[in-house]
């Protein structure tokens, strides 16, 4: 089974994307129109992989002076079932199935104010091309050397610039916002798109890349439960149906499968299936969709949104910007 994540952060209207808890509030601040462009491409993107990294990986998004990652929690205690997210992300951003594009506009990458900092989704045309042999994945990575031109996706946001400062060679921002991300969790299914309210972003920049990125937000419950919850039980019932197909009193599935570890959680009636109704009544998933953090609004006292944060880092690359 193929699972990959992708994400794709576009402001929505003129947004600012804070560091963590950031309470300046006004923003305001403009791009330096004086500022050089320094372009990149995304070479990896971090699904936590345990409690540990999730609380690395997060922000806090609600001024608490807590990590906020509760997805991102959940997903590493998908990958401790068996379910190996960062090997499809890594395949998918290798292949160029995922291609993340990144515009710096700064007058120095060391210490500058207004600060433009703007992500587009790029297309699978690349140069030189991803792969030597597209059915061999260990000759892909080609176009992630540090010098590939690449294509912005038509569909792509344009305006999705985000304005703060950097110090010491590391970019912060002084307002949260609202960002677009787009996960594709499937391989073979449509894309979802989640938007993250309150999301903030960090990272370190020199001429030659982005390093120690993170991207971290919220979404309300309510979108959380259309869109993560039919992505969640399309994965479930996925995984069961490639690898338990035996039949009753036998076996159901093949011993030591990632199948087999999901099914021991799912299934209520020992019937060698899971259905979508189990996946949904199962306290697993009420954990995972269960919201973390007061944002929708803010300071009303209710916790409404599940917080999600992810790392990145990007490599230099060229394209002609939209």
């Amino acid at each position: 089974m193929k699972l990959r994540l992708a994400f794709v952060s576009a402001a929505i209207g003129a947004l600012s994307l804070g560091a963590c808890g950031s309470d300046d509030g006004g923003g305001g601040e403009t791009v330096n129109p004086d500022g050089t462009h320094t372009q990149f491409v995304a070479d990896t993107i971090t699904i936590p992989g345990s409690a540990a990294e999730a609380s690395q990986l997060g922000l806090d998004l609600d001024d608490d002076d807590v990590s906020d990652n509760a997805l991102g929690q959940n997903l590493s205690i998908l990958s401790g079932q068996g379910v190996d997210l960062q090997a499809s992300v890594d395949e998918a951003i290798a292949s160029a199935g995922i291609v993340i594009l990144a515009n710096v506009q700064a007058t120095a990458l060391d210490n500058a104010t207004g600060v433009g900092f703007t992500i587009y989704l790029g297309t699978d045309q690349t140069t030189p091309a991803a792969c030597t042999d597209p059915d061999d994945i260990a000759t892909c990575g080609n176009h992630l050397d540090g010098s590939g031109s690449f294509e912005v996706d038509p569909q792509s946001p344009r305006d999705a610039v985000i304005v703060g400062s950097i110090l010491g060679g590391g970019f912060q921002t002084s307002t949260v916002g609202n960002v677009t991300l787009r996960l594709e969790l499937i391989d073979g299914e449509p894309a979802i798109d989640l938007n993250l309210i309150s999301a903030a972003a960090e990272f370190n920049v020199s001429p030659t890349g982005i390093m120690s990125g993170k991207l971290g937000g919220a979404i309300t419950a309510q979108e959380a439960n259309d869109n993560i919850l039919p992505v969640i039980v399309d994965l479930v019932m996925t995984a069961v149906g490639e690898d338990c197909t035996g039949t009753p009193p036998d076996a159901c599935c093949e011993d030591g499968s990632t199948g087999e570890t999901i099914y021991g959680i799912f299934d209520t009636d020992d019937d060698c299936a899971v259905s979508a109704a189990e996946v949904e009544g199962n306290d697993l998933v009420a954990t995972v969709l269960n919201p973390d953090v007061d944002l929708a609004p803010p300071g009303d006292g209710v916790d409404d949104a599940i917080s999600l944060g992810l790392g990145f880092s990007a490599v230099s690359g060229t394209f002609t910007r939209p």
